[in-house]
């Protein structure tokens, strides 16, 4: 470890959960959570808090709610750099009437942000949004978002500048349609082309349930057709992907789980890597077996060396394992450097 734990919420009452951390350009760290107070306290149900640290734990800025004069329930933050790295943009979902919509909030460096949210998708009936991702390259200044939305469950994606106005061309991005789409995950290299992965849920594109992606190039364009990460086999589930990329090589990496085909409440973490293309570099690699514990919510990070960290969570605890490139072996599937740690 380099620093102790340090709190990342003031609170002392209410309930705090939903975390997403971001590192910006300065080495900042910017922190965004649900917060849920006491139930008879007299405010919205849920809030989205966030807080920007100093790469030693100090508070940079102080803690604050991140949407604007927001007067329902908000869930599910997302937090990602912007303005070269120096600020950065919130997004969250939000009730909104029967529906669920997906809003976002840009703030400068020292957490100043407009006097309004930005409206992303959904709110309006037969459109809920139901899950969401953003991701962002500070060498070009521009946000990606991607969701589910409506009775199908079709999968959107729209890019953004760093002031939050729409990229045009293409606007609205139509990553996949047909029923059963959802849990989308984004990463975007530094050139700006990307990769969204997720659940095809009823094998409408793979032969049963798969984990699915497709790659975009820097004008938001579709550099291929979705392809298959993994599809289930033996009545097995794959659930909650998530990507990173690899700026050096091009590169991305997609983690997701697994269940035991014979003991379905067991889930292990696995993954792959692959060329910009969409083509395998080596094999499925095993990040933690199934047992008996059920393994939750993988997350994948990638630093400038490429050395590769997979999070998850274990009855609830942490864990992570890290995998180093093989060198000798490009096209291998990453090395794993020792066993998982909490």
């Amino acid at each position: 470890y380099q620093h102790s734990e340090f709190h990342l919420h003031s609170e002392i009452d209410g309930n705090e959960d939903q975390l997403d951390l971001s590192v910006l350009s300065d080495g900042r760290i910017a922190a965004v959570w649900r917060r849920q107070p006491p139930i008879m306290q007299s405010v919205p149900p849920t809030e989205i808090h966030m807080r920007v640290f100093d790469n030693d734990g100090g508070i940079s800025v102080a803690e604050a709610i991140a949407p604007y004069s927001l007067s329902t329930s908000a869930w599910v933050p997302r937090v990602v750099p912007r303005d070269g790295g120096a600020g950065y943009m919130v997004s969250w979902g939000r009730d909104n009437a029967a529906s669920t919509q997906l809003e976002m909030r840009p703030f400068a460096h020292d957490g100043q942000g407009p006097s309004a949210n930005t409206w992303i998708a959904g709110g309006y009936p037969n459109s809920s949004v139901h899950s969401w991702d953003m991701a962002s390259t500070t060498s070009l200044d521009e946000v990606v978002h991607v969701w589910s939305q409506g009775y199908d469950a079709n999968i959107y994606a729209r890019r953004y500048s760093a002031d939050g106005s729409v990229i045009n061309p293409p606007g609205l991005i139509t990553v996949s349609t047909g029923n059963g789409h959802d849990e989308p995950r984004v990463a975007q290299w530094d050139s700006g082309a990307f990769v969204v992965v997720w659940e095809d849920t009823n094998g409408q594109i793979g032969s049963g349930p798969s984990v699915v992606a497709r790659i975009y190039d820097s004008d938001g364009a579709p550099a291929g057709e979705p392809f298959v990460i993994e599809e289930s086999q033996w009545m097995g589930q794959l659930e909650s992907p998530d990507v990173a990329v690899i700026n050096a090589t091009g590169q991305f990496v997609v983690v997701w789980l697994r269940t035991d085909p014979f003991r379905t409440n067991e889930y292990g973490v696995y993954g792959r890597k692959y060329n910009a293309d969409g083509g395998p570099q080596g094999a499925v690699f095993e990040v933690r077996a199934s047992t008996s514990v059920a393994a939750r919510s993988p997350v994948v990070a990638i630093d400038e060396n490429d050395l590769i960290a997979v999070a998850w969570e274990n009855n609830g605890n942490i864990q992570a394992r890290a995998f180093e490139p093989n060198s000798a072996e490009p096209a291998s599937a990453p090395v794993p450097m020792g066993s998982s740690f909490m």
